[in-house]
Order: structure tokens, then sequence, then C-alpha cells
């Protein structure tokens, strides 16, 4: 599925649409590997939190990697399980690079507690930014206006604990899918025919 971004305007607030509505519990997380390569999410000296635990492994919890990237990154969530988190953030801000949220036999796991999980699409132009790990939605999950780059998911798009849609509420793309329809899929998903065509 990807999700495209037709217009080039920029919201003034998109520093701070992925924290607008968090709860005081919530960490925050940001990715400080800058050279980019194959990394494991789990690996707590990959991140920098305030908060001093170890990654972002909660319903809340706050994953930033619009960072500096020096080279694309793919970010392994794990052989097996899943990691949770309740908005991430893409992008590289030093130059057009890949970021890529990948898997060995795990799942992403997107979830918030008072509010839909969100999802912030951004960095240079030229930038790649996608989830091609499993993807598992534990709450109505929101692509954000704020987004100014594409972002695609490639692997599986599930749900669990009710039935949830995934809204792209950047212009141009389909307004709202359901996780239910696309649970059972294969392991790659495309465009639908209510998305624009690549330019």
């Amino acid at each position: 599925m990807l999700i495209r971004k037709t217009t080039t305007a920029i919201a003034t607030l998109a520093c701070v649409a992925l924290v607008a509505s968090r709860p005081a519990s919530a960490a925050d997380f940001t990715w400080n590997v800058l050279g980019g390569g194959t990394q494991s999410w789990a690996n707590a000296a990959n991140w920098s939190s305030i908060s001093g635990t170890s990654f972002p492994n909660a319903t809340n919890d706050n994953a930033d990697l619009r960072v500096g990237l020096t080279g694309n990154l793919a970010l392994d969530v794990g052989a097996s399980g899943t990691v949770t988190t309740g908005t991430i953030g893409f992008g590289g801000t030093g130059s057009a690079v890949t970021t890529d949220v990948t898997s060995s036999g795990g799942a992403l796991l997107l979830n918030f507690a008072s509010a839909n999980a969100n999802i912030l699409s951004q960095g240079v132009a030229g930038s790649v930014n996608r989830i091609s790990a499993p993807l598992i939605l534990g709450k109505a999950t929101d692509v954000l206006a704020a987004s100014t780059r594409d972002f695609a998911i490639t692997g599986t798009l599930g749900q669990v604990g009710g039935a949830f849609t995934f809204t792209n509420q950047m212009s141009g793309g389909p307004r709202s899918r359901s996780a239910a329809a696309r649970r059972a899929r294969s392991s790659s998903l495309t465009p639908s025919s209510r998305q624009p065509a690549a330019t």
C-alpha cells in the first residue's frame, strides 16, 4: 500500500505533531545511529530517551526516526514477538535516504491508549519511508496531515483487539482503509485503484 503525498505544503506544527496529545506516561525515543545500515530496534544503545528506559516498546511510546541519517536505515523489529509504539516518525533530515522498519520474523504493533496511533512521514526531498515488517494495528491509526513524503506499507497489515481503520490524512490518498480487509492478504500490498498513480 502506497500512501502518496500530492501537495508540498508543510504544516508549521509538524515538529510537534507526534506528541501533541500524548499522556504524561509516554516515553519519547529518538534514533541515534546516524550512519544507517541494518540495525536492531531492541538495542537500547540505538535510542536516546529522557526517560532512561531502553527502547520504544510500550503503548503511547514515541519512536522518532526523523534524524540526520547519512545512509539508508533498515531497522529490524526482531525475530519473534512484537515491538509496540504509539507514534512513529520517519524521514532522514540530512540527506535523501530510505528508512525502512523491517523484520526477521517479528512485527510492529501501533497502539495508543487515549487517541489514534500516528505515523508521520517526512524527510528531505527523495526520502523513502516504509514499513516492510508485518504491521499490526492495536488502535485506529492515522498518517498525519503534516506528512510531506510518500509512505509505503509493503508487509502484511493486520489488527488486534477490534476493527480499526487506517486513515490517510495527507491530501491525495484514500481517506480510510479498514485493516480487516487487509488482514488475510499476502506479505506484499500494492496501491489500489483508488490511490493516485505514481508521477
